[in-house]
C-alpha cells in the first residue's frame, strides 16, 4: 500500500501488523451464495472433448494478446480441476472465437457468461490472480457498444480488473519468484487493453503509467520466448502509443516536444519490426497475428496525421486504404469471426479518414472500393459484436449526410 508515503510522520506503517486481522470474507460463501452459483450452474463443466476443443480456440485467437494462462492452468482446465472461476471465464472467450457451431446440449454464450459472471459477483474465487485473469477474459463476450450503459461491457471489467491489480499491487514490480513473469504478463494485458477501449470509446484510461513501476514487458517474460513473446512486446508498445495519441486528441492539445517523440515512436516501431511479423503478400503466408497487429498502427497514423495536418491528410488517406486492405484479407478468409469487438474501431476511423475525400470527386471516386470494403468489414462484425452497430449506422449517415 502506497500510504506510508503521505501521511507518515518520521515514523513507519507497519502494513502486515495493519491486515493482522480476518477478512470478512473468512468463513467462506453462505449458504444462499453457493446455492445462487448452483441456481447458475456455475460448477457445471462442459465434457472433456469440448474442454479441449474451447482450450484449442482460445490459444489460437486469444492467448497472444492476452498471455495469461499459466501451463498449470492450462492443464487444470483441460482436466476439470481448475478454478471454477477461472474456467468458465476462459470458456466464454473460447466461445467467441469457436468456429464449430453450437450444439443444443451445450450452453450459449449468454449462459457461460452468466456461470462466470455469478461465481465472480459472490465472491466464490479465493485467489485474486484469478479473479484479475476472470476479468479480461470476460471483455470477450461484450454485448453492448459504448452508445449504451451495461455492466457486462469490456470497459466495465477492464475497469474491475485495473482495481483489483491495484488493490493486489501488479502495478508495482514483483520481485523474482515462480510468479513474476505472469504477474508481469497480467499487468501488460491490463495496460494493453485499457488503451485500446480507451481509443475505442474516446474515453480516459484507468491506468497512469506515471503511478506504475513495472519495466515494459519483454520476451523473458514467457516461458517460450519465441514468437509470441515478442509479438506481445510489439503489440503492447503500438497499443500504449495509441492511448497516448487518444489521450492527446482528448484534451486538444499535443505539444511540439510530444509531437516529435510520437513521430519518432512511431517510425522507429514500424522500421525496428521482426521479419516474422512484417506483413507479406505471398500466396499461401499465414500472418493473422501480423495483420491484426498491424492494425493499431496503421490508425496511430491516422490520428497522428489528421490531428497535426489542417487539410485533407495523404498520410492518412494512405493508412486507411491500407488498413482496407489488411480487412479485405480478413474478408477473403473468413476471418472477422475470430476478431476481438475492439476492431470495430479500426474500421471507423479508417471509414471518417476515407470520407475526408468527399470534396475531391476524382479522389473519392477512387476511394470507394476500400468504403465498401469497411462498410462489409462492419457488418460482418456486427455479427459478433453490438459495438460494430452503432458504428455502421454513424459511418452510413456520415455519408449520406455527405451525399445531400
Amino acid at each position: 500500500m502506497g500510504r506510508a508515503h503521505y501521511i507518515r510522520n518520521g515514523e513507519e506503517i507497519d502494513e502486515a501488523s495493519a491486515r493482522s486481522f480476518p477478512s470478512s470474507r473468512e468463513h467462506g460463501l453462505s449458504h444462499l451464495e453457493m446455492s445462487t452459483i448452483a441456481a447458475f450452474n456455475g460448477f457445471q463443466l462442459p465434457s472433456a472433448s469440448t474442454r479441449q476443443e474451447l482450450m484449442g480456440f482460445f490459444m489460437q485467437y486469444c492467448s497472444r494478446w492476452m498471455p495469461i494462462m499459466h501451463e498449470n492452468d492450462v492443464a487444470s482446465i483441460l482436466n476439470g480441476t481448475s478454478s471454477p472461476l477461472l474456467a468458465q471465464a476462459l470458456y466464454v472467450a473460447a466461445t467467441r472465437v469457436s468456429s464449430a457451431p453450437i450444439s443444443p446440449a451445450e450452453p450459449s454464450i449468454k449462459e457461460r457468461y452468466e456461470r462466470a459472471k455469478i461465481l465472480f459477483w459472490m465472491g466464490h474465487e479465493s485467489n485474486p490472480i484469478n479473479s484479475v485473469k476472470a476479468t479480461l477474459l470476460m471483455q470477450w463476450y461484450n454485448p453492448e457498444g459504448p452508445e449504451h450503459v451495461s455492466l457486462d461491457t469490456s470497459e466495465f471489467w477492464m475497469r474491475t480488473g485495473v482495481g483489483l491489480a491495484y488493490q493486489i499491487g501488479l502495478h508495482k514490480e514483483p520481485v523474482q519468484g515462480p510468479w513474476y513473469s505472469m504477474r508481469r504478463r497480467i499487468w501488460w494485458s491490463l495496460v494493453a487493453r485499457d488503451s485500446l477501449i480507451s481509443a475505442a470509446h474516446g474515453r480516459p484510461r484507468a491506468i497512469n503509467l506515471n503511478d506504475c513501476e513495472v519495466s515494459p514487458p519483454r520476451a523473458e517474460d514467457f516461458h517460450d520466448p519465441g514468437n509470441d513473446g515478442n509479438l506481445f512486446v510489439r503489440y503492447v508498445e503500438i497499443c500504449r502509443m495509441l492511448g497516448d495519441l487518444t489521450d492527446y486528441c482528448n484534451r486538444g492539445f499535443l505539444p511540439s516536444p510530444q509531437r516529435f517523440q510520437m513521430e519518432s515512436a512511431l517510425h522507429r516501431w514500424l522500421e525496428d519490426m521482426p521479419s516474422d511479423f512484417r506483413l507479406s503478400d505471398t500466396p499461401g503466408v499465414e500472418n493473422f497475428a501480423s495483420r491484426q497487429l498491424h492494425l493499431p498502427y496503421l490508425m496511430s497514423v491516422m490520428i497522428f496525421a489528421r490531428f497535426t495536418s489542417k487539410r485533407v491528410s495523404r498520410t492518412a488517406v494512405l493508412a486507411a486504404s491500407y488498413c482496407a486492405g489488411i480487412f479485405e484479407t480478413f474478408l477473403a478468409r473468413d476471418e472477422i469471426r475470430f476478431l476481438a469487438p475492439v476492431f470495430t474501431i479500426y474500421c471507423i476511423s479508417s471509414g471518417f479518414t476515407l470520407l475526408t475525400l468527399f470534396d475531391h470527386p476524382n479522389l473519392w471516386s477512387s476511394a470507394q472500393t476500400d468504403m465498401n470494403i469497411i462498410l462489409k468489414s462492419l457488418s460482418q462484425l456486427s455479427k459478433n459484436w453490438r459495438s460494430a452497430i452503432g458504428g455502421l449506422k454513424a459511418l452510413q449517415a456520415a455519408i449520406k449526410r455527405k451525399e445531400r
